[in-house]
Formats: structure tokens, C-alpha cells, sequence
């Protein structure tokens, strides 16, 4: 019988004569190295390797299981194969040519009373962790579970996309506004977060030319500071101040001394000012909203803001009422001294004989009187239009 024939078909295939390449074999690795890979891996196994069919089997059901025993063999072969070969488990396949063997002569009662070879999972040792890559920072690695941890670097990933895009924002900026700050374009500097980037050759001619303080034409000084700290920024506005994190990334775009004073010299003429304008912004809608709250809501506000105006023109002199009309407690006070009629001696004025007709006009609107009926509001409101109307 020639040596091929028998129960050679039978053992597990071999990766490095099965014409599979390293790269995969690595990436078999890779796919069934993690936990649920190995699960995965441990159900095919006993639903194939260690699974025995009894006695009255039929042909075409032995050959269709050992085409799957024969499948799954060189899945582990390759897995056993791509393993790094610092990993215990290097090149160590699940089932060993003897152990088919012995599962193959035991009789049928036999396996099925052997644990290791019931259809039931079995309890195989876990690999060792794999060892953390040269290339992978330890931040990102999970030693524990032999990873990486792709959500903690897919967050620093975005965090720094993001700062990159508002630095080249900056140098647009810088490119397209006319300033004294500005300077030539220089060559484009390499890429500092690229692995492997090469740096920027000088020849030793050039190299001599480069004094410690080099200064363009136009007196500005165009040197790379040997680090962030080594910034000679001055800062002109009392909201800004000197940040070690800008004046990292601004060092590690290549900008030299006059270019990062222009950031914090635009920062302080463009951003400064957005600022200050949100932030009038935001205290005028916190005024109008205590005021409609003060009143009773936006209507009702509404109405006693253009009675207090017309009140305020005539009764009071301009500079005091626009003093008072600036603020929530002034405009409070000024309906105040409207209901209560006080400041009519503020104006210089002799005492009206009562209200004007667009004053009584503007009480008979007023839900007080015509819905609440308040008794002191209806004898104003009468008394007005016998002042008015006397015959009436």
C-alpha cells in the first residue's frame, strides 16, 4: 500500500505546504486569537474533531463529517501557524496526530463517555495574552485581554483631527489677512504625528546662516524655538493668557516666534470681540426673560415696556430714564413710579391735572381693568375721563 494511501488523509492539513502565505496565516491569528475567537473556535472543534458518529452510520455521513474535521484542522493549523512566536501557544494545534489516532480506535462507548471527545464544549486552556506591539502606545493597549483598545484610540484619533483642522484654520487665516506679523511662505514642514516622517535636510551652508535670532527684512523674528516654552508671546488682552497647549501644537506645526504671536495677536482682534458680543448677548436675554417673568409673561411685558416708555419721556428728564431703562431693576422701579405717579416734581413740571388720552387709552387695555376690575385702576380710569370730559 503506498505510503499516501491509508490514514494519511486523515491527519491535520499543513499551512506552510498548503500554499497559504504568512499573511494569512497571520490573519487567521488575529481573527480567532481573541476570546470570542477562541470560543468560536472551541464550538467547531467539538462539533467536528471531537465528535464521534456510532456504529450504524452511513457513508455518505462519515464523509461529510471528516470534511468538516478536515476544514477545521487547517483553520487551527493556520491559526497555530500565524501565532507570534513569543506566544506559548506558537504552532501548537488543538489535537495531536496521537490523540486522533487514540480517538479513532477507541470504541464507540468509549467516546461517548470521554469528556474530551463528547459534543459538549470542552474546557480547553485559554492562550497566554498576546504581547503589546512596539508601535501601539501603552494607553491603547489592554494587557489583560491581549488588545487594543480601539474605542480609547478612535477617540484620541478624533480629538486630534479636530485640533489639527482648527490649526490649519489658523494658518489660512494667516495666509489670506494682511498683518505686520506676516511672513514669506516657508517650505512645508513635515508631518511631526507621521511615523517615520523624514526631517527637513539642512545643508551645512545654509545651517551657518541661521543665527540664534534670525530676523526677516522686515525685523521680525522668524526662528523655531527650540520648545513650546521658548515662546516669546505677549499677550494684549487682560481675558487672554499664555496656553501651554496652543503654544504645543503652534511648535509642533513649525510655527516660529512671529507667526504664534500673530494666533494670539488675532485671538485678541477677532475672537475677543465675538466674545464679548455673546456674552451682551446672553445678559440681554437673561434681563428680558427676569423682566417677562416680573410682569407675567412676553405680552404682558410687552405692553407695560411701551407704557413705561411714554412715561418715561414725559415725566422724566432723558438722561436719568435711559439710565434707569438700561437695567431690569430700573425698568421695575420706573413701573413703579408710574403706577405710583411720584416723579412728576423730577421733570421740573407742575403737576398734571391727570391722565393724557392716550394714557387712559392705554390703562383700558390693560387686563387689570378690564378683566380684574381692580378698584384702584377703574376710579383712575373714571376719574381720567372726567378730567377730560367734563359734560360727559
Amino acid at each position: 500500500m503506498s505510503p499516501d494511501n491509508g490514514w494519511r488523509w486523515f491527519e491535520a492539513p499543513s499551512a506552510e505546504h498548503a500554499g497559504a502565505p504568512p499573511e494569512l496565516a497571520r490573519a487567521f491569528a488575529r481573527c480567532f486569537g481573541s476570546p470570542e475567537g477562541e470560543a468560536a473556535l472551541r464550538h467547531l472543534t467539538d462539533m467536528t474533531l471531537r465528535r464521534a458518529l456510532g456504529s450504524d452510520a452511513a457513508d455518505a455521513q462519515l464523509r461529510h463529517l471528516e470534511g468538516q474535521r478536515q476544514l477545521v484542522a487547517y483553520v487551527h493549523a493556520l491559526v497555530a501557524r500565524g501565532r507570534p512566536a513569543s506566544d506559548p501557544t506558537h504552532r501548537k494545534a488543538p489535537m495531536s496526530d496521537t490523540e486522533f489516532s487514540t480517538a479513532d480506535s477507541m470504541p464507540a462507548e468509549a467516546l461517548a463517555s470521554t469528556p474530551a471527545m463528547s459534543a459538549q464544549p470542552s474546557a480547553a486552556p485559554e492562550a497566554a495574552p498576546l504581547s503589546r506591539p512596539a508601535f501601539i502606545p501603552e494607553k491603547f493597549w489592554d494587557g489583560g485581554a491581549g488588545r487594543v483598545r480601539v474605542e480609547d484610540l478612535a477617540k484620541s484619533y478624533r480629538a486630534l483631527e479636530q485640533k489639527l483642522g482648527r490649526m490649519s484654520e489658523m494658518r489660512r487665516a494667516e495666509a489670506d489677512v494682511t498683518s505686520p506679523h506676516a511672513t514669506p511662505p516657508r517650505d512645508p514642514v513635515p508631518d511631526s504625528a507621521s511615523p517615520g516622517a523624514p526631517a527637513p535636510e539642512i545643508d551645512a551652508g545654509d545651517a551657518a546662516e541661521i543665527a540664534p535670532n534670525a530676523q526677516d527684512a522686515d525685523g521680525l523674528d522668524i526662528t523655531v524655538p527650540a520648545s513650546p516654552e521658548d515662546y516669546a508671546v505677549r499677550v494684549s488682552h487682560p481675558w487672554l493668557e499664555r496656553d501651554a497647549e496652543i503654544d504645543g501644537l503652534l511648535h509642533a506645526a513649525g510655527f516660529n516666534q512671529a507667526q504664534a504671536q500673530l494666533v494670539y495677536d488675532l485671538a485678541a482682534e477677532r475672537v475677543v470681540p465675538v466674545i464679548a458680543g455673546m456674552a451682551a448677548e446672553y445678559e440681554k436675554k437673561m434681563a428680558q426673560g427676569r423682566l417677562e417673568a416680573h410682569f407675567g409673561g412676553a405680552e404682558r411685558f410687552a405692553a407695560v415696556a411701551r407704557q413705561v416708555k411714554g412715561w418715561g419721556e414725559r415725566h422724566l428728564p432723558p438722561a436719568l430714564f435711559e439710565t434707569l431703562a438700561a437695567t431690569p431693576d430700573g425698568i421695575a422701579a420706573l413701573h413703579h413710579m408710574m403706577r405710583a405717579g411720584e416723579p412728576r416734581f423730577l421733570a421740573g413740571d407742575a403737576p398734571a391735572a391727570g391722565p393724557s388720552q392716550h394714557e387712559l387709552d392705554a390703562l383700558v387695555r390693560d387686563p387689570r381693568y378690564w378683566r380684574d376690575h381692580e378698584p384702584q385702576l377703574v376710579k383712575r380710569v373714571e376719574e381720567g375721563f372726567r378730567r377730560l370730559y367734563p359734560g360727559a
